[in-house]
């Protein structure tokens, strides 16, 4: 997000925002080492399995620094608001995804009640809620310190898991966790300090 938002957008990134990002970026690596684990056998497979899965959150990660890269484009030049903004992905993004399961026949329909209201609150929290926010935020600030808040999104999940189902994050995972709140805190302070300055005058 940071080299296309200062290659496609022109964007100058206060030093504190960048050494925050550094940071972070660290804390990811001690994150998605540190639940590294595995016997001798079974090495071939998650090794392939780690492959796929690290080309995957690649894809991923591009896609995703794109969207907010579009999405800080259109809506910091008022190109487009935020409610328009929202219905074109969200409704583009259903329409895609209807596809592969009209193709692979995926029933709709058949299971339990629990599963579709877990489907309702997922929409509704993390996506309406969530994303939105990002969204809306990506319209004021840099889509780098946006991308950088996404990460606390792990952490966040860690915590729901301890709690709903008594799983506890790795030592070094713990570790990575700290130091990505250390780099957001941090950047958020340079693009705060930032916009003090700029308004002072």
């Amino acid at each position: 997000v940071a080299l296309l938002e200062f290659f496609f957008l022109k964007a100058q990134l206060p030093r504190l925002v960048i050494i925050g990002l550094l940071i972070a970026i660290v804390g990811g690596l001690f994150i998605g080492f540190g639940g590294a684990s595995g016997s001798e056998t079974s090495v071939t497979v998650d090794r392939q399995r780690d492959f796929i899965g690290g080309a995957l959150s690649l894809v991923g990660a591009v896609s995703f620094a794109v969207y907010l890269i579009i999405g800080r484009n259109l809506q910091s030049s008022d190109k487009l608001s935020i409610i328009p903004y929202i219905w074109l992905v969200y409704g583009s993004a259903g329409l895609i995804l209807a596809i592969p399961v009209i193709f692979t026949q995926t029933p709709l329909t058949g299971y339990p009640t629990m599963a579709y209201i877990w489907l309702i609150a997922t929409a509704i929290v993390p996506q309406l809620v969530g994303h939105s926010s990002l969204n809306y935020a990506v319209g004021y600030m840099p889509a780098t310190l946006v991308s950088m808040i996404t990460q606390l999104e792990p952490i966040g999940s860690a915590i729901l898991a301890y709690f709903i189902f008594n799983e506890l994050p790795l030592p070094l995972q713990i570790f990575g966790s700290m130091i990505i709140i250390s780099g957001v805190i941090l950047a958020t302070i340079g693009q705060r300090s930032r916009k003090q300055g700029t308004s002072a005058p």
